[in-house]
């Protein structure tokens, strides 16, 4: 398995639309692993279970704000249902 750093793409059109997509599927860990606290790699409790689906990667289309900002900015919202940290 080869694992790379994710990459942010905003982009714009002629048109005037513009969009961000998140364009790596990241890993889900197992339930108590939250992305903040140190694990015991040994036991294998933590072991990536799965990848979030390329579907329901973080993305957005001509949003309501009318911008878009992902350096350092969290990129979802609350209910999202996956764990993404910054």
């Amino acid at each position: 398995m080869v694992l790379c750093l994710s990459q942010n793409i905003v982009y714009a059109d002629v048109d005037g639309n513009i969009g961000y997509q998140a364009t790596r599927s990241r890993s889900l860990s197992g339930q108590r692993a939250k992305g903040w606290f140190r694990c015991q790699g040994w036991t294998g409790e933590y072991e990536w279970q799965a990848y979030i689906p390329f579907e329901e990667l973080p993305s957005a289309f001509n949003p309501p704000t009318h911008f878009l900002a992902t350096a350092n900015n969290k990129i979802v919202h609350e209910d999202y249902p996956y764990l993404i940290t910054p």
